[in-house]
């Protein structure tokens, strides 16, 4: 947590995942909505073949609150994020039109700008990569069985996972993230285009 405090685009995008869960999951009715929304995404994917019916794939229908010491439940959130997409922006949409509270209205507005973002797509998917590798090695440590040898082992593993990403997996990722944007009508960055730094010009 303390290394991911430091790097601030990861540390706003866990901020606005938290925003996010706790806006759409603040009533009853609104998760209500958020499971029929995606059941019924779940059952057209599942008529036109886009999702496949084995057990447990795509079949995500309610978003968890992660655990800052936890790095599992982060993975677990992210990817009910990536697959409830379109339903946790359907819910910020009723938001936006039919709550009487002006803070919370205002907060889906600028929820839902953040999620149309390239660069939120981008990281969602990115850290979905890495926490991957991370929580499996953190599942395994937790082992009451484990030791310090095989634990070492374990992390040398890991290491080259994260070299092997780093090195190969560039371009795969790009295509998912790609294609993801593509399926939720999100814009596309021009990757050759030049990048601006946030903030003012030192």
């Amino acid at each position: 947590m303390a290394v991911t405090k430091k790097h601030n685009e990861v540390g706003d995008v866990f901020n606005f995942i938290s925003s996010i869960i706790n806006i759409v999951g603040a009533s009853c009715k609104r998760m209500k909505v958020i499971r029929e929304k995606q059941y019924a995404r779940i059952i057209e994917g599942l008529e036109n073949g886009e999702i496949s019916s084995g057990r447990g794939l795509n079949k995500k229908t309610s978003l968890r609150r992660y655990g800052d010491t936890r790095w599992g439940s982060h993975n677990v959130t992210i990817i009910h994020i990536l697959v409830m997409f379109s339903s946790v922006l359907d819910v910020l949409e009723i938001i936006r039109e039919d709550v009487m509270n002006s803070d919370q209205r205002t907060e889906a507005v600028v929820l839902t700008d953040i999620m149309e973002l390239f660069n939120f797509v981008f990281m969602l998917h990115c850290l979905r990569m890495i926490l991957a590798v991370t929580n499996e090695f953190s599942q395994t440590l937790q082992r009451k069985d484990q030791d310090i040898e095989n634990a070492m082992s374990l992390l040398k593993t890991s290491k080259e996972r994260f070299k092997m990403i780093r090195e190969n997996d560039w371009e795969s990722l790009l295509k998912e993230v790609l294609s993801f944007c593509i399926k939720h009508d999100i814009n596309i960055l021009n990757m050759d285009d030049e990048y601006m730094l946030r903030g003012r010009s030192r």
